[in-house]
């Protein structure tokens, strides 16, 4: 059932995943290191991190080629975001 699953694949490029997804998770579907600190735990926080404000229905940051865009909250917190990687 794609609607429980914390990341989709679209695409080879392109993703869905669910703001309480594991950072760990999404950089090995990726095959990068999005966090090299280790500060973050969930897609939530390194996107609050980023755009160093709470993310809102839009809200896009940049992590080298891989954009991710804020497409769905729940009050205030991200429950749905696009990933992006460009070629």
């Amino acid at each position: 059932d794609p609607a429980k699953e914390m990341i989709v694949r679209i695409d080879k490029n392109n993703f869905i995943v669910k703001g309480d997804t594991e950072i760990d998770e999404l950089e090995e579907c990726l095959n990068i290191d999005l966090n090299p600190n280790g500060r973050y735990v969930t897609v939530n926080g390194l996107l609050q991190h980023l755009l160093g404000r709470l993310p809102k229905k839009g809200s896009q940051a940049r992590i080298d080629d891989i954009l991710f865009t804020v497409d769905e909250m729940q009050g205030n917190k991200p429950v749905r975001i696009s990933v992006n990687r460009s070629d």
